[in-house]
């Protein structure tokens, strides 16, 4: 009888796990949970962590990418060749998607979300290219310096989009020439900041603030986008505001 019972549990465990490999979410949450529990993986409290971090990583030059990759992600079209022939690209692999990168904030929410990734998350095997500028994170990082500074909560915000490919820039209609596009871009959704108990409006102007007096300034882009949650921060390397998608 107890034969039969573990036989029954297995199956039983094979299916779910079978159901996973299909459902990216909770491949995701899976593998998460597995990477934590068999990897060091501290937040992330400094620039030199993070660079220590991305260097680890290979570097892919653009012309090397697969054939398949560039296809799929439309970047080698005529709008895009000459924005990101010159560029490096990071070879990762799915394990990778679950080290944190910023404070407790992992990889997985810098890189481009298409079906390159779902498949990257399925399979194993399959190597993962990322395009991502190392100003980006450290600017993260900084603003949640800043903010625990001030005694603000430091995870009082989400990322929704890191990189962005071509073709998914496009499905979401970003701008053209998105600075997404070439790594240096985050939007991000602010939640609690100023430890409230609520989201309001002055939790969204605490770090618009610090995002141009310390953070940003001359340096990068801020679309602040009123009567949202969300806020754009980029480190393009010159001074750009806006308030409208």
């Amino acid at each position: 009888m107890l034969l039969k019972s573990t036989i029954f549990f297995v199956l039983i465990a094979i299916a779910l796990i079978g159901c996973i490999n299909y459902i990216v979410p909770l491949k995701e949450k899976y593998l998460e949970t597995k990477y934590d529990l068999f990897n060091e993986n501290d937040s992330v409290k400094t620039e030199k962590e993070v660079s220590d971090i991305l260097d680890s990583y290979k570097n892919i030059e653009f012309e090397k990418l697969t054939s398949s990759y560039k296809s799929f992600t439309k970047s080698e079209d005529a709008n895009y060749i000459n924005l990101l022939s010159d560029k490096s690209y990071k070879e990762i692999s799915r394990n990778d998607f679950y080290k944190k990168l910023v404070g407790d904030f992992r990889i997985k929410d810098f890189v481009c979300k298409d079906m390159f990734y779902d498949t990257a998350v399925r399979n194993r095997d399959n190597k993962y290219y990322w395009l991502i500028d190392e100003k980006l994170p450290i600017a993260i990082l900084n603003l949640q310096i800043e903010l625990e500074k001030q005694g603000y909560n430091s995870s009082g915000f989400k990322i929704t989009y890191g990189h962005r490919s071509p073709s998914k820039n496009e499905l979401v209609n970003g701008a053209r020439l998105s600075k997404h596009i070439v790594g240096q871009a985050v939007d991000i959704v602010i939640e609690d900041i100023d430890q409230d108990g609520v989201y309001t409006e002055n939790d969204k102007n605490i770090v618009l603030e610090i995002a141009e007096k310390i953070v940003i300034g001359n340096k990068g882009g801020i679309g602040r986008y009123p009567g949202t949650r969300t806020i754009h921060l980029d480190v393009r390397g010159i001074r750009a505001r806006w308030d409208s998608y």
